[in-house]
């Protein structure tokens, strides 16, 4: 946390979260970068001028050992922004999936992988039989199996939409470099290719 401090950092991404709402971003030029290093930008000349602010710190105080740290601390915090933005974009595809289960009565696509995920080492018998439980209706093993590629697929969908919707350029080059920077494209690339060749 650059402030160390959670409720001036609670202020600061409220701050963030006000301009946003006022538009103060939207003149962001895609030709520029991604919104989300614009974004980390703004983030950080937010807290240096809470720095001035405050006192705390100016830059003409900041020597060499401490312009190093400040270096290794943004790495760490884009480690920690890129896990952040990951475990969000996944948080949106399950909400996906689960708004269109609720939406359609015959398909189960956001029960079926949850339990999947939830019991990684059961076998197809047991996990339809935990599907038949959870929906009220008989599931065979074969049936199961064959809703699990359906939910894979469309979850796989939903994330690449959520990826493509964050960026300002959402051409397939970029999604694809997107993926591989998120840390997700040796998760999803079997997918890619079967929908380069389908």
């Amino acid at each position: 946390m650059m402030v160390r401090d959670e409720h001036v950092a609670d202020e600061l991404a409220q701050d963030a979260i006000i301009r946003m709402l006022k538009g103060d971003f939207s003149g962001a030029d895609p030709n520029r970068g991604r919104f989300r290093d614009l974004l980390k930008a703004s983030l950080r000349n937010m807290v240096r001028n809470y720095w001035k602010r405050s006192n705390r710190r100016s830059a003409s105080s900041l020597d060499y050992e401490v312009a190093e740290g400040l270096e290794e601390s943004e790495t760490d915090s884009d480690d920690h922004w890129m896990k952040q933005w990951r475990s969000h974009l996944l948080e949106l595809a399950w909400a996906e999936i689960e708004h269109v289960e609720l939406g359609e009565s015959n398909r189960f696509p956001y029960s079926t992988l949850r339990i999947k995920v939830d019991n990684p080492d059961t076998n197809s018998t047991e996990l339809a039989n935990l599907l038949s439980k959870k929906i009220g209706q008989e599931v065979t093993a074969d049936s199961f199996r064959q809703k699990l590629k359906r939910a894979r697929k469309l979850f796989f969908e939903k994330l690449i939409d959520e990826v493509r919707d964050g960026l300002d350029e959402p051409s397939s080059e970029r999604v694809h470099d997107e993926l591989i920077v998120l840390g997700l494209y040796s998760w999803l690339k079997n997918y890619l290719g079967d929908m380069a060749n389908g």
